[in-house]
């Protein structure tokens, strides 16, 4: 089994959905053993296809909430998601698509991806009209490596000349440790905003790159570009 691995451009808030340029997407097709069969990157109606195509959407257009979900499923579940995250929106709830993470955190909390519904299901058309079928996605946070861990002491360490066993260290009134970050550059943040042609227009900031960048911190992260 086949899988095509694309990383979306970041969304243009400010360009139409239906003026749009998809610029050439970066992928990957790996088998089902994990090996890399091609890389590159080219037109979304010549990308390979294959058994599952995974989207990587970039980190900044996906929030990602920690929240107390209640024990509700199917219809009653998705009726319940947009009110839950409402409060931290600046658009309507019912404008976005919400997916919930299948993992609870420590604290029972749930993670809740919330993307713009009009965006990714644009998205997800344009994909199904190339022909790509098994269609998912994955915030960029989620694609970074794994933090290292830090070197640990051992448990039963001396102190003083005398030897502390780990069982008599009360961690009752420590802090909670923070999830560590992790944070990467991801390189050239692709444009999708149509090139305009006017008489005598000057160059916008002389075509000034931007980097798209993901930060993760823990489950949770964002991302700018």
């Amino acid at each position: 089994m086949s899988t095509l691995i694309v990383s979306l451009p970041p969304r243009e808030p400010a360009v139409p959905l239906q003026e749009w340029q998809w610029p050439e997407l970066p992928f990957t097709l790996v088998d089902k053993a994990g090996q890399v069969q091609r890389a590159g990157h080219a037109a979304l109606a010549l990308l390979p296809r294959a058994n599952e195509t995974r989207l990587i959407v970039a980190a900044r257009d996906v929030l990602l909430l920690a929240a107390t979900v209640p024990p509700l499923k199917g219809p009653k579940l998705r009726q319940a998601l947009p009110n839950i995250v409402e409060d931290q929106l600046i658009q309507d709830p019912l404008g976005c698509h919400i997916a919930l993470d299948p993992v609870a955190l420590p604290d029972g909390r749930r993670v809740l991806a919330v993307v713009d519904r009009a965006w990714f299901r644009t998205i997800c058309d344009a994909f199904a009209a190339a022909g790509h079928r098994r269609l998912s996605a994955v915030p960029a946070t989620r694609c970074l490596p794994a933090p290292r861990e830090p070197a640990q002491a051992p448990l039963d360490a001396p102190v003083d000349g005398e030897t502390v066993k780990a069982g008599a260290i009360t961690l009752a009134n420590a802090p909670a440790a923070r999830p560590t970050a992790v944070a990467a550059v991801l390189g050239l943040a692709t444009t999708v905003e149509p090139a305009l042609v006017e008489a005598g227009a000057l160059p916008v900031a002389a075509g000034a790159p931007r980097l798209e960048l993901a930060i993760a911190r823990g489950a949770l992260g964002e991302g700018f570009a």
